[in-house]
């Protein structure tokens, strides 16, 4: 993987690509697999396919958030990085817990976000995705979900679950331009100005990044609002007579 170092301006992307150039080296010299925490698969892709196509990303399901990037001297990886968390809680009547009470919970616990993966809400409560060598310590470590303290926590095989594709609402509108500005306005209802202070305040991404509002989105982008959800640029489709531009969008 050539690289070179003085055209990477972002320290985040240039220490990750130290990261993965050093696993390469390894794997090769020591014909051993090598793996990274969890990160956002946009994010992954954005950084390394300008350099290599040369890794396999693991979320422990299709089309996870949040994966693993493998690099192996084989066909296919020979180890199972990532455990699965059956998390059931009995809350009563009239609570549904989020994916910040899970993932508050865990955090608790000591534990970085990067040993942590998806976190799949579920009727019961959830399935959390995490660091095969930290599994046993949350499974017996944690001890509420929020201030419910009945729970039942299990590690189970990826082919007990069962994982609904994500619901979405599908939203075709015109917008003045593709600055992420301008959709994140139009799809969430916000003004520019509380727009402006939300990405100033680094809550919006695009595809894993931290943007400013001058971004220009393109098709198959994935903005996320921190406070107000996540959407996927579907489709740009042209112009009206009004000069605006036809977008489609999925609103998770």
């Amino acid at each position: 993987m050539k690289i070179n170092w003085e055209n990477i301006k972002n320290e985040e992307e240039k220490l990750f690509l130290k990261l993965i150039s050093d696993y390469m080296q390894k794997s090769c010299i020591g014909y051993r697999e090598f793996f990274t925490d969890f990160y956002e698969a946009q994010w992954i892709n954005g950084v390394l396919s300008k350099y290599t196509n040369n890794y396999t990303l693991i979320g422990g399901y299709p089309n996870a958030n949040r994966v693993i990037v493998c690099i192996t001297p084989f066909i296919q990886s020979k180890i199972d990085p990532i455990k699965v968390l059956k998390i059931e809680v009995k809350t009563g009547l009239g609570k549904e817990l989020t994916h910040r009470d899970f993932l508050g919970s865990i955090l608790s616990l000591g534990i970085e976000k990067t040993k942590l993966g998806d976190i799949i809400i579920t009727s019961f409560g959830a399935y959390v995705f995490c660091k095969a060598d930290i599994a046993e310590y949350i499974q017996f470590n944690l001890i509420k979900i929020a201030r419910f303290t009945k729970i039942e926590i299990s590690i189970v095989s990826k082919n007990e679950i069962e994982i609904e594709a994500p619901k979405f609402e599908e939203i075709k509108t015109t917008v003045a331009s593709l600055r992420v500005d301008v959709i994140l306005c139009s799809i969430f209802n916000i003004s520019r100005n509380e727009c402006s202070k939300l990405i100033k305040a680094e809550r919006a991404k695009l595809n894993g990044h931290v943007i400013n509002d001058s971004y220009i989105a393109k098709e198959g982008d994935t903005l996320t609002l921190r406070g107000y959800g996540k959407m996927q640029l579907d489709e740009i489709a042209g112009l009206s007579k009004k000069k605006k531009i036809y977008i489609k969008v999925k609103k998770f």
